[in-house]
């Protein structure tokens, strides 16, 4: 008997009809049940694949190389050549779960008959194949869930567990996990990684509410205890991590992923509850994940998303506890306060601190009382109508608005239905976590760049009220923490530059990367100055905005730029960045962006917009060396003579490299026409003299922007913030 296990299948294009590709094929001897052989394929030669076999004696651990076996050379039952099934429930020997027929016997060189059985598989490898093919949206989500189940009711260790739960009774079904936790801890992981990333499938927290795949907020493993060497801290995202890419999302990635001695109890503000991203790991150091869906089919209720994991009797404890009199009493009179804050356009720091207890309260109110019975009772209805009117009557007779802009009873609902979706995060039941890591108002506040960001976090803690106490209080509380970047994934290839002049993008095609920017410098560059050696890539999802990406489209047509400016979509960094002679950002609005860093560390100089962090990244600030060109936001025409100051090594960048140059103005080659530019831009010692000034600014960002320096920085925010509740806590109780 010979057991075939298919490790690591793949195929390049399943519409080519072409056969699988193995990286492993396992198989054993039924006369031979304790040695394993091992064969591994490698492609490395494209018209010869090289089979590499061992025997595995599991008994000993010992392993010696072998010549590859006929039943994998020859494979006489043409098992290896078959495609993987068109979806989970498609019959296939190597990956059918729980196949127990036989195949037709061959005749070995030992003339006696061997039998093919397909190897059923075991929960773990089942629930990978399953959720591989989810990734690869070959399933639904909902049916997978189910399948998902099912591997499990299979599973022998949850026998007694699935007997209790079928029966009702919980407490039974809770001992019998808690008796086989360690075992359960290995069977229900699934391996944490792209290609089979997801919320839905089933955990421990899951089994232990009682629930399907991904009704538990609990991750499993990680332990939340405070100590000495673990520090319990609550992040609350809003659309970034995991939902979102993007410098905050990754920002958020690498002090998950890497500052081992925390342990996360994330609330996460989603978009729909299928909006989660699958491309951040969700598991290492994080206790828990609780999602935040705004606007998913829930009818405007936390109890499908939010408290999915509570039982039904918790829930209808709290819509008893709702009594008419409470809302009348207490709910309706925040509604009325809450009005008045929202209509109020004067506002500053002690209403700013009286509207703050209100969102407090609010919080404290839902915590023992229903949702949906608050929002939907006629008292606050009413009253939602008339405080409304009653703000819209008092800024028309102030003539603040005219009678088109009162508001209709239409426009009313629609606000409520909007405000409601909006506030639901206040139903979540935060736990007591010494540590918050939030964007803002923080006992701690670590800007992500030490220009600007500085500026505006005064503005939002006082500023705007014309508070100084306030300005100065939060002024002492800022602690700027650089965003780090993962410089060994970027060197430089020189041999992989564009053979002629090309400024390359890397963002987001949307409107507050300003696209439209950059397609109207590369027409400043070739149409009003007629510089035809000239070419724009911007690499970015086009299917993020696409409306805004159409747009661009058009605009790069109406321009006649077709051919020099393209959008080229989705491309990995350290890949597409190399061939460019310099990267552009034209954003209006940016933290500290990475992308930036990422262009220097693969050597290339950098011409950018004056927003956010962009000057701290490609300038050094003590000394005023700019390693490219900035421009203001929204300035076409600046950022094209940018581009080509850049290109052309002029206006004092030349002497950054070559002190004894002769100074070359941008100005005088513009005065001698095109061809002058392009000659200089292509000129061989001022191509190098490029590529060494995007050098230095590669080693500036290996100096400054170091992930290893971000992530300790953090760390020792995070705990001087547990010291300081701490000391806090305690003076109170003093």
């Amino acid at each position: 008997m010979v057991t075939y296990f298919a490790a690591g299948w793949r195929i390049d294009n399943t519409t080519s009809g072409s056969s699988p590709k193995f990286s492993r094929v396992e198989f054993r001897r039924l006369d031979q049940q304790k040695q394993v052989y091992i064969t591994e394929f490698d492609y490395s030669h494209p018209q010869h694949t090289r089979l590499n076999t061992i025997l595995l004696n599991q008994e000993t651990g010992m392993s010696i190389p072998i010549s590859t076996p006929t039943e994998v050379a020859q494979d006489p039952l043409k098992l290896l050549p078959r495609l993987p099934p068109s979806s989970f429930y498609v019959y296939n020997e190597l990956l059918t779960h729980d196949l127990k027929s036989t195949t037709k016997g061959f005749l070995s060189r030992q003339g006696r008959h061997k039998y093919i059985y397909a190897a059923p598989f075991g929960t773990t490898r089942g629930r990978q194949e399953l959720w591989t093919y989810w990734r690869a949206n070959k399933i639904e989500g909902v049916f997978a869930r189910d399948v998902d189940e099912h591997l499990l009711r299979e599973e022998p260790v949850l026998r007694n567990y699935w007997k209790a739960r079928d029966r009702g009774k919980k407490e039974e079904a809770q001992a019998s996990l808690m008796e086989f936790k360690e075992i359960l801890d290995v069977i229900l992981v699934v391996s944490d990684n792209p290609t089979t990333r997801t919320n839905l499938h089933i955990k421990f927290s899951d089994l232990d509410a009682l629930g399907t795949g991904g009704d538990g907020v609990r991750v499993g493993r990680q332990s939340v205890r405070q100590d000495n060497e673990i520090l319990p801290v609550m992040n609350l995202d809003s659309g970034t991590w995991p939902t979102g890419g993007g410098g905050v999302g990754s920002c958020r990635r690498d002090l998950i992923d890497y500052l081992s001695r925390i342990r996360w109890t994330a609330f996460v503000e989603i978009g729909s509850a299928e909006a989660v991203q699958r491309d951040y790991q969700i598991e290492r150091n994080i206790s828990s994940i609780t999602y935040l869906p705004l606007w998913d089919v829930d009818f405007s209720s936390p109890d499908e998303n939010i408290y999915r994991n509570l039982d039904f009797r918790t829930l209808r404890k709290k819509k008893l506890a709702t009594k008419d009199s409470l809302i009348n009493s207490v709910f309706v009179p925040m509604v009325y306060q809450l009005i008045n804050a929202i209509a109020d356009d004067e506002l500053d720091s002690n209403k700013l601190t009286e509207y703050e207890e209100l969102f407090v309260d609010m919080y404290l109110y839902f915590q023992k009382c229903d949702w949906v019975k608050s929002w939907n009772h006629a008292s606050t209805q009413q009253t939602w109508i008339a405080t409304w009117i009653e703000c819209s009557k008092k800024r028309y007779k102030k003539k603040d608005t005219i009678l088109l802009e009162m508001p209709t009873l239409k426009e009313i609902d629609m606000l409520f239905s909007l405000l409601t979706r909006l506030l639901l995060p206040l139903s979540a039941t935060l736990p007591k976590i010494p540590v918050v890591h939030v964007s803002h108002h923080a006992d701690y506040v670590n800007p992500c760049t030490s220009i600007q960001n500085v500026d505006w976090e005064k503005w939002l803690g006082g500023g705007k009220y014309n508070d100084d106490k306030q300005k100065i209080d939060i002024s002492r509380r800022i602690y700027p923490v650089v965003n780090g970047m993962n410089v060994a994934r970027f060197k430089p290839k020189p041999e992989l530059e564009n053979n002629t002049p090309l400024a390359v993008m890397l963002s987001h095609v949307s409107p507050v990367k300003d696209i439209h920017n950059a397609i109207y410098a590369a027409n400043v560059i070739v149409n009003q100055l007629h510089i035809q050696n000239y070419q724009l890539y911007i690499y970015g999802s086009k299917e993020k905005d696409a409306a805004y990406a159409a747009e661009s489209e058009n605009l790069i047509s109406s321009l006649n730029l077709q051919g020099k400016v393209i959008l080229k979509g989705l491309g990995s960094p350290s890949d597409v960045l190399p061939a460019g002679w310099i990267f552009v950002n034209s954003s209006i609005t940016e933290g500290l962006p990475l992308a930036l860093g990422e262009a220097g560390l693969c050597g290339l100089p950098v011409v950018c917009t004056d927003v956010g962090g962009s000057r701290e990244v490609i300038s050094d600030l003590s000394t005023g060396v700019v390693y490219g060109a900035i421009a203001p936001p929204a300035k076409a025409r600046q950022l094209a003579l940018g581009e080509l100051r850049v290109l052309t090594m002029s206006d004092g960048l030349e002497q950054l490299i070559d002190p004894n140059a002769p100074v070359v103005r941008l100005d005088d080659l513009l005065a001698k026409g095109p061809e002058a530019v392009e000659k200089r831009m292509c000129k061989k010692d001022v191509r190098e003299k490029r590529r060494k000034l995007g050098l230095q600014l590669r080693e500036r960002t290996i100096q400054t922007f170091s992930i290893a320096k971000y992530w300790r920085q953090h760390e020792q925010v995070l705990w001087l913030g547990w010291l300081y509740a701490h000391k806090k806590s305690k003076s109170s109780f003093e």
